[in-house]
Parts: C-alpha cells; sequence; structure tokens
C-alpha cells in the first residue's frame, strides 16, 4: 500500500494544479490557475488533462478505500484505540478532503483527535493536525460557525500547554484573527460583527503578551499594532452600516467571544475607533523611533501604512502628508531605491472590496515574476499584482468585469470606464465592479515626490 500512496501523491499535486485551488483555503477565493495557454484546434491538450484528472480521482478513491481496509484491519489485530490509529485516520481524512468529500473527513479527523485525546492526554497539541483539517473542510462547506469554534478549541489546547502569556500565543492568535477578518471581508452582515470582535480581541491579547514578553519597543509588536488598527477600521464601517441595531448586534455576538486576559466589554462597547487606531499607530511609532534595529525601510512603511488608514477614514490631507513623509525617507541615499516604485509606482485600492478580487498593471519589482500575482492577505489593505504584463488567467467559472480607471491625486475613484467583461456583458456585474471601485479609496501613484493624477488604470474585479 505505501508504494501505491507514495504514487498518488503525484497525482494529488496534479489535480490541485489542474483544480486551480487547495481544498484548505476557503473561504477565500479561488488561487490563480496556471497560465491558460491556447489549445490546438484537435483538443488534444485538453483530453490528455481530462484523462489525467480521472486517473487521479480513482487513484484517490483507490488510496481512500485502502486506508480503511487497513485501518479495519489494525483495529482488528491491535483494538480499537492503538495508538498508530490517530495517524491512520488523519491521513485518511486528509485524502477525503482532497477528494472533496469534506464531510466524511470531518468526521474522520473528529474520530483521529478522538484517538489522540485516549492515548496523548486532553491537552495534548498531537490534536492540533486534525482540529485544522476540520477546520479546512468545514470552511469549504461553509460551516463558518463550526471552524470557528475549533478555532477557540486550538487556541484553548495552546494556553493549557504554554499558559496564558506564553509568546508562543502569538502566531497562532494572529492566525485566528486572520482569519474571522477574512470571514468578515467575505461577508459583512449584521451578525458578523461576532468576527470583528473576536479579530480585534485577539489583537489586543497577543498585543499584550509581546510587550510583557519582549517589552514595549520589540519590532514584533509593529504587525499587531497595524492590524489592531484596522480592527478598528472595520468596526467603525460596520456601527455606520447598522446604526439602527448597533447595540443589539454586538451585545448578541460579546456572549460568543472568547473570555481571554485583558479582553473586557470596553472592547465591544467603546466606539471611539478613530483615536483606538491612531493610538495604536501613535504606539507603532514609538517603537519604530525607540528601537535601534528599525531600519528606514521600515519607518517609511509605516507611514504608508497610516496613510492608508488615514485616507480609509477620509482623513485625505493627514494621509497625503503621511505619504509624503514616507517618500522623503526613501529618497535617502541609503534606502532601497526600488522601494519607492514598488509602493508608490501606481494607485493601491484600500481595502480590497469585500465580494472582489483585483488585478492592475504596475511596475514589476527587480528580480520579480511578473506573471504571477501577488496573493494578499484579504484582511489587510491590499496591494496590487506586481505584473507588467496582461493579467494571470481565471477559470472559465469566474465572472468578473475589465475597467479602466482615473484615480485623483488625493486617491479618489474620478472616472470608470468599462472595458470588457467575461463571460458576456452583464449589467448586475457592471453595477457591483462599479460599485466595489467607487467605494474604495486608492493610495495614489507618486511623482517627484508628489501625488499625481493616474488616467485609465486598468482594474479587473472579479466577482466572487
Amino acid at each position: 500500500m505505501g508504494l501505491t500512496l507514495k504514487t498518488t501523491g503525484v497525482f494529488l499535486l496534479l489535480l490541485l494544479l489542474l483544480n486551480g485551488t487547495a481544498a484548505n483555503e476557503p473561504p477565500l477565493p479561488e488561487d490563480q490557475p496556471a497560465q491558460d495557454n491556447a489549445l490546438p484546434e484537435d483538443g488534444e491538450p485538453q483530453a490528455t488533462l481530462t484523462n489525467a484528472l480521472t486517473e487521479a480521482e480513482a487513484l484517490l478513491d483507490s488510496s481512500i478505500d485502502q486506508y480503511r481496509a487497513a485501518i479495519a484491519e489494525h483495529e482488528a489485530q491491535l483494538g480499537p484505540f492503538d495508538t498508530e490509529l490517530g495517524e491512520m485516520n488523519y491521513s485518511l481524512g486528509k485524502t477525503l478532503q482532497l477528494r472533496y468529500r469534506f464531510q466524511e473527513a470531518i468526521e474522520t479527523y473528529r474520530h483521529a483527535m478522538h484517538l489522540k485525546r485516549v492515548n496523548d492526554g486532553v491537552f495534548s497539541l498531537t490534536q492540533e493536525p486534525m482540529l485544522r483539517g476540520m477546520i479546512e473542510s468545514q470552511s469549504a462547506l461553509g460551516q463558518i460557525d463550526d471552524a470557528g469554534e475549533h478555532y477557540q478549541q486550538l487556541l484553548w489546547l495552546y494556553r493549557k500547554s504554554y499558559g496564558d502569556d506564553d509568546p508562543r500565543l502569538i502566531p497562532i492568535m494572529e492566525e485566528i484573527s486572520r482569519w474571522h477578518m477574512q470571514v468578515y471581508n467575505r461577508r459583512g452582515t449584521q451578525d458578523d460583527i461576532y468576527h470583528l470582535l473576536v479579530s480585534y480581541g485577539m489583537y489586543t491579547y497577543a498585543i499584550s503578551i509581546a510587550t510583557q514578553q519582549y517589552g514595549a519597543y520589540d519590532l514584533r509588536l509593529v504587525s499587531l499594532l497595524e492590524h489592531s488598527a484596522l480592527a478598528n477600521y472595520y468596526l467603525s464601517t460596520h456601527n455606520k452600516t447598522f446604526p439602527s441595531s448597533w447595540e443589539n448586534a454586538v451585545m448578541a455576538s460579546y456572549d460568543r467571544v472568547p473570555r481571554l486576559p485583558g479582553m473586557g466589554e470596553e472592547l465591544s462597547l467603546n466606539r471611539n475607533y478613530y483615536q483606538n487606531g491612531r493610538r495604536d499607530y501613535k504606539r507603532m511609532f514609538d517603537v519604530l523611533e525607540n528601537n535601534p534595529a528599525a531600519k528606514p525601510e521600515d519607518i517609511a512603511k509605516g507611514y504608508v501604512s497610516l496613510g492608508d488608514w488615514l485616507l480609509l477614514f477620509d482623513k485625505t490631507t493627514q494621509g497625503i502628508h503621511a505619504y509624503e513623509k514616507a517618500v522623503t525617507i526613501l529618497a535617502r541615499p541609503e534606502v532601497d531605491n526600488g522601494l519607492t516604485g514598488e509602493l508608490f509606482g501606481a494607485p493601491t485600492m484600500l481595502p480590497r472590496p469585500a465580494e472582489t478580487e483585483y488585478w492592475t498593471n504596475r511596475p514589476a519589482k527587480q528580480g520579480a515574476d511578473t506573471d504571477t500575482p501577488d496573493n494578499t492577505d484579504a484582511s489587510t489593505p491590499a496591494n496590487i499584482a506586481q505584473s507588467t504584463q496582461s493579467p494571470p488567467p481565471l477559470p472559465a467559472s469566474k465572472e468578473y468585469v475589465m475597467v479602466a480607471v482615473d484615480v485623483s491625486a488625493t486617491g479618489v475613484p474620478d472616472k470608470i470606464d468599462t472595458v470588457s467583461f467575461h463571460p458576456e456583458k452583464n449589467e448586475s456585474l457592471e453595477k457591483r465592479a462599479r460599485k466595489a471601485i467607487t467605494s474604495s479609496r486608492f493610495r495614489p501613484r507618486f511623482e517627484n515626490g508628489s501625488p499625481v493624477l493616474t488616467k485609465a488604470l486598468p482594474v479587473r474585479v472579479i466577482m466572487n
């Protein structure tokens, strides 16, 4: 069986590449597939791919049958709680997940986790792979609440294993925070305030641990403080979107927020979101200015981040001033001279719209692969794809609108011209694309140290 399963791995990789996505990445959009080259008239390459897919699926099904037979034999010989059965069931769950049999995968992961608890203890982190497998499959099925509960269970295991103030909690809290922010970005309903509260609370807790363990000026605080400020922006916009029932939504959601040290009700009831974010940025610059390891590039990027955040709050004058500070720092001879073009060579949409991805054309990084899009975390203000070529291809099922946008020197989309549709002209798609762009701000392009108008910026708005 080992040889068969090893061979299957090659076909699993092929299957993932051909489908353009891995099963463990929802609720985010599909990854971009490989370049879609034109097919000859006889369609032979397409037939080859179809045959490869069929063979890969057959091998996956065969592997599932073999795993189940091996598990049954192992149980019969050594009993239902033998230590090896946890890993065997986990491998079966992973294979089911790759075959998109997500509900079966969830049940198999759950059984594998039960075996780990029996053999390794209730608090053992050997349960982590199974929890992650359930989170991936539940996200793929849209079972977001269940996936969120399993993330909380994973954090609980970390706290039981390491304590409440161990720095090893910080990466998992960042991961959970990003996941909740991504869920909010994809849905953004009134009840999704819960995801914002969890995300904000996690960053608050992580900042507290990092300060306690690393000191008040450690550079690891910079990213945490930026994301805390971003969470305040989303809380502010949510409050404006659902003003009539804000209090009820918050209080109903707060009961579901995990109780962590330092997380009190003031996290959700304090509506001074702009001031909260400004405090985060003030503290971030305290870190950058007082840590001798901070480079000029770090400080410049801090001002860029602040400028982006200020533009989101319609603080245009202050935002442009922050950008100008960044440009001044980047002009120093000791600073990487390619960073200015990377940050200010073309407008950048702020933030990525909840229902869309987008592609634009901008100068490529030195030595970068110009055909590869920049896969930016959807919870942060999005960077545009580093490409001087045509936009990356998409699966045929994807709907998108290609537009040309004039972006003013203050980052406002002044003019939007529709260029093309996929699959065909659709007024509903066009309206959604225009709404996505008009509701966004852009970091403007800079020339000679000043923001300038950009005409006909190509933007492909991809509908999820």
